[in-house]
């Protein structure tokens, strides 16, 4: 069995209240009339909905200049928990890394991997959007078990404010769906050592990790516009490609439920296995 021997996680800044979400990101003015009203009609909807007190963003409220990044706030969880597992860094074997949004050559695990001082490790990097985290948790968790790691790093850091800054749009093509995920979204970082374990005693344990994509028949709820090769830069501002849509309302439940209505899928195994 697997063990998750140690914690950590980092935040970066002061914690912003919701309603001064868009005093650190920057104010959406250039827009058509009709998303700034949606917006501003939206964002008491939102507040109440989510019920988010606070949000933290990896940018100086007074300059707007980045304060983090990937590789730094992946170090800064990482360490407390390597810390609580009792493990040297340079003795991890092997470092899984989970984020929604990279865009590095090399990959961001090398990094993380210099960062930390470890000469040598397996890494592998997940880009994946909102189900990163859990693919790189299922990779590490597999590779630990069968035994050909004795033991992982496993990371997920998302900046989401690098795609939610008021300078990051082309304000006059947005759209509502291009803002919605203003409201729900900031930047941290989560990490966790796994083990091997004998016994199930004196911690937390996996039993198991899954995985399923449902999308081979249902348009993607989160996207952006990039093609499968690359852009010129310039073409992609003038074309909106790189705001991040997120579906709401009734197209995500039109696109989303099955035809039962169900969304979400679960097998509860019983005694007998059923």
């Amino acid at each position: 069995m697997v063990k998750i021997s140690g914690t950590g996680s980092f935040l970066p800044g002061d914690p912003v209240p919701f309603e001064k979400i868009e005093d650190t990101l920057g104010h959406i003015l250039g827009a058509s009339n009709k998303v700034v009203k949606w917006m501003a009609r939206t964002k008491s909807v939102m507040n109440e909905i989510l019920d988010i007190d606070y949000c933290h963003y990896a940018i100086d409220p007074k300059t707007k200049e980045r304060t983090e990044d990937l590789i730094t706030m992946s170090v800064k969880a990482s360490k407390p928990a390597l810390e609580a597992a009792n493990v040297k860094a340079e003795d991890i074997e092997l470092i899984v890394f989970g984020s929604p949004l990279m865009e590095q050559i090399p990959p961001t695990t090398t990094w993380i991997q210099e960062a930390l001082g470890i000469e040598t490790c397996a890494e592998i990097a997940v880009h994946s959007n909102c189900t990163s985290a859990y693919k790189a948790l299922m990779i590490a968790f597999d590779m630990v078990r069968n035994g050909r790691f004795k033991n992982a790093l496993v990371i997920t850091t998302s900046i989401n404010s690098s795609m939610l800054r008021a300078d990051f749009y082309n304000q006059a093509l947005l759209k509502s769906e291009d803002v919605f995920l203003r409201w729900f979204l900031c930047d941290g970082s989560g990490a966790m050592v796994l083990e091997p374990s004998e016994a199930k005693a004196n911690g937390l344990f996996i039993d198991n990790v899954y995985n399923e994509s449902i999308g081979g028949r249902k348009p993607s709820a989160m996207h952006n516009g990039f093609p499968a090769h690359f852009v010129n830069p310039l073409d992609a501002f003038n074309h909106g490609y790189h705001h991040v849509c997120q579906m709401f309302k009734s197209e995500l439940g039109e696109n989303m439920r099955d035809s039962n209505g169900r969304i979400i899928f679960y097998q509860r195994t019983g005694a007998d296995g059923e």
